[in-house]
């Protein structure tokens, strides 16, 4: 799924204002978090 559907379904209509409240809540970039989350699981 892309960020921007993502932003979406959770309600935010603007995905870089999505972006930036999800790098201040968990510390990075969504894409970032879903990298290393891929990672992990290899």
């Amino acid at each position: 799924m892309k960020i921007y559907e993502i932003a979406d379904r959770v309600g935010y209509r603007d995905p870089d204002y999505f972006i930036n409240k999800f790098r201040q809540k968990v510390g990075m970039t969504p894409s970032h978090y879903r990298k290393s989350i891929l990672e992990e699981e290899k």
